[in-house]
């Protein structure tokens, strides 16, 4: 392609134009100035154009047509963070507007979307909302921090989101909620702050939304606690959710920390104090007399004959340490002392 001996500085090649009495001439594409030059020098006629425009005559009104012509593109428009105003007249972008592209020839820049924001004029991108703030409007200079209560865990964010129960948000501008300490909870969302278990409960974990009652064999006086303490020996409590413990009654005791009930004393055994501790009751029943399970003195609950036994054979009955034992076919039992109802031993009967 034969092209003029010099195109305008700046400008390139970018279609043919017409020729002679001929008119007509290819398209260029062009954003900027166009100029349509003579092939056998270089003088040239200009006009500005955006997108592009034809190489011809009628549109550049050359009189010498005679020769042949050509077109050359001279880019022009405004730099990233810039609008056209007119050609070759460029304005910054306002504060909370962007433009990202170079050679733009718009007439107005871009808003910042919503979860962005534009703090300086002239900007080629807006800025990310960081963690903690938001913005829920377009073309904004700033973000907004969360509130107490809320939070916002990730950039851009158009709205926080209220702690959910089990957390807290105490200041403003969170990227992330608090959790409840072991001891208290939350059951409400968007709060600044947690409550205490109450008296006979308990929350042994972090961030939760409820408390617990404390367990039988257990209990809570005060508020606040991860942990319920457990009924000391010689005492009981067979609820949940109490805040004390209960004496065992005599007859009774519980000898390990911790119990849901008290445990009977031992047939042939015997236990005459609230609260006892001891594994064995307060000791052996007197021999002789009858000591069923859950006794209260040494006598139980008289001579050896249990309660229940037939009258006819309360003397086969003999009670060695307070525990009644029937003697074997073929032997007697023995009374004790002088008292022919208290018998403590048997003996081989007559033959």
């Amino acid at each position: 392609i034969y092209e003029c001996k010099a195109f305008p500085t700046g400008s390139a090649y970018c279609a043919r134009g017409g020729v002679r009495r001929y008119r007509g001439g290819g398209y260029c594409a062009c954003t900027g100035t166009v100029y349509y030059c003579n092939g056998y020098g270089n003088s040239c006629y200009s006009r500005n154009s955006v997108g592009g425009i034809s190489c011809s005559t009628n549109v550049f009104g050359d009189p010498g047509y005679k020769s042949q012509k050509y077109c050359a593109c001279k880019p022009s428009g405004c730099s990233a963070g810039k609008r056209q105003v007119s050609p070759g007249n460029c304005a910054s972008c306002a504060l909370g507007q962007y433009q990202s592209s170079n050679l733009f020839t718009g007439s107005s820049c871009t808003s910042c979307a919503a979860g962005w924001y534009g703090a300086s004029p002239g900007a080629s991108a807006c800025l990310r909302c960081p963690t903690g703030k938001y913005q829920a409007s377009k073309g904004a200079t700033s973000c907004t921090l969360c509130t107490r209560g809320k939070y916002a865990s990730s950039t851009t964010s158009t709205s926080c989101a209220f702690c959910p129960a089990g957390q807290y948000g105490l200041s403003e501008g969170r990227s992330s909620c608090l959790s409840c300490p072991a001891g208290y909870f939350q059951n409400n969302q968007g709060t600044t702050g947690c409550k205490k278990c109450g008296i006979g409960q308990y929350q042994s974990s972090t961030r939760q939304s409820a408390c617990k009652k404390c367990t039988v064999g257990r209990f809570g006086d005060a508020e606040g606690v991860a942990a319920c303490k457990a009924c000391a020996a010689g005492k009981y409590q067979e609820s949940t959710g109490q805040v004390s413990c209960s004496k065992c009654g005599i007859g009774k005791s519980a000898f390990s920390a911790g119990a849901s009930a008290c445990t009977k004393c031992k047939a042939g055994r015997y236990e005459d104090r609230e609260g006892s501790a001891e594994a064995n009751c307060r000791g052996q029943c007197q021999p002789g007399y009858h000591c069923p399970a859950g006794s209260s003195t040494n006598r139980g609950q008289g001579s050896c004959p249990p309660l229940d036994a037939d009258i006819k054979e309360w003397g086969s009955w003999y009670c060695a340490a307070g525990v009644a034992e029937k003697a074997p076919s073929g032997y007697l039992t023995l009374p004790v002392g002088s008292s022919p109802d208290r018998r403590e031993s048997y003996r081989e009967g007559p033959k």
